[in-house]
């Protein structure tokens, strides 16, 4: 189906100020994964000294999923 949602994973616990990696996948509303899924997302904090990552366009590769470091 159709992407209807994104979801965000961490593995284990994340220590404040410390980096760490997210997977954003793209499923539909049934929680599949959805490969075909070319959008672009962004990752935001309202932690005005937080470092992000650069924004991500996903392509045929990533399969509905990326990590973003």
């Amino acid at each position: 189906g159709a992407t209807s949602q994104l979801t965000i994973s961490a593995i284990g616990s994340q220590t404040a100020g410390t980096a760490f990696n997210v997977t954003v996948t793209a499923k539909d509303a049934q929680g599949n994964t959805t490969p075909s899924y070319t959008g672009t997302v962004s990752v935001t904090s309202s932690d005005s000294a937080a470092e992000l990552p650069s924004s991500h366009t996903y392509v045929a590769g990533d399969n509905g999923a990326y990590a973003f470091t």
